[in-house]
C-alpha cells in the first residue's frame, strides 16, 4: 500500500479525491469568514435602519434636533457626543437626529461657536462685551480668571445653544411635516 504524499488531494482538509465528481474548492477553508462577514454585514444593515426609524415622530425627530444643537453649543468638547448619545437613549429620542444636531460644533464652526459664547456670555453677566485682544489674554494670569472664562463660555453657551435648538428644532419640524405631506411624483 503506497503512502499518500504530502499535498495529495485525500491528504489536505477541505478538498475532494480527483474524480470523485465534487469540485474542489480552494477557500474551503476560508469559507467560515465569508459567512461571518456576510452576517456581520447583515447586522449592520438591519441596526442600521432601526436607528434611522427610530422615534421619527416629526416632533421627537425636531427636539431630538435641537438637543443635539443644544449640547453642540456647549464648551464640553469631548463628551458632546457622549452626553447626547446618553440623553437621546433615556429621553427616547432618534439618536441619528441627535448627532446630526450635534454637528453644530464641528471644526470650521467651533471658532464661530466659541466666540459667540464667550460674548453672549460675557454681554450677559457682565454687560459688555469681551475684550478680545492679545494683551486681554495676556493679561489672564490667575485660576480664577481662567474659571471665570469658563463661567462665561458656559453660560453663553447655555443661551446661544437654547436659541439655536428652538430654530433648528421647530425648522426640523416643519420641513418634516411638509416633506411628509408632499405628493408622491407621478
Amino acid at each position: 500500500m503506497a503512502r499518500p504524499r504530502l499535498g495529495d488531494a485525500e491528504t489536505m482538509p477541505g478538498r475532494q479525491p480527483a474524480g470523485s465528481g465534487v469540485t474542489a474548492s480552494r477557500c474551503a477553508p476560508w469559507s467560515w469568514v465569508a459567512e461571518r462577514v456576510r452576517t456581520l454585514g447583515l447586522a449592520l444593515r438591519t441596526a442600521t435602519r432601526r436607528l434611522v426609524h427610530e422615534h421619527t415622530d416629526p416632533v421627537q425627530l425636531g427636539v431630538a434636533v435641537g438637543l443635539g444643537v443644544l449640547i453642540g453649543c456647549s464648551p464640553f468638547f469631548g463628551v458632546q457626543t457622549l452626553v447626547g448619545l446618553g440623553l437621546a437613549w433615556i429621553l427616547r429620542l432618534n439618536r441619528v437626529a441627535v448627532l446630526l444636531g450635534l454637528q453644530i460644533s464641528v471644526p470650521p464652526l467651533t471658532p464661530f461657536v466659541l466666540f459667540a459664547d464667550a460674548q453672549l456670555g460675557a454681554l450677559s453677566l457682565r454687560g459688555q462685551w469681551l475684550p478680545l485682544s492679545v494683551e486681554a489674554m495676556r493679561a489672564v494670569r490667575s485660576f480664577r480668571e481662567v474659571a471665570d472664562l469658563l463661567g462665561v463660555l458656559v453660560l453663553g453657551g447655555a443661551i446661544l445653544g437654547a436659541v439655536l435648538a428652538v430654530v433648528s428644532g421647530l425648522a426640523t419640524t416643519f420641513v418634516i411635516r411638509r416633506w411628509r405631506r408632499a405628493p408622491a411624483p407621478g
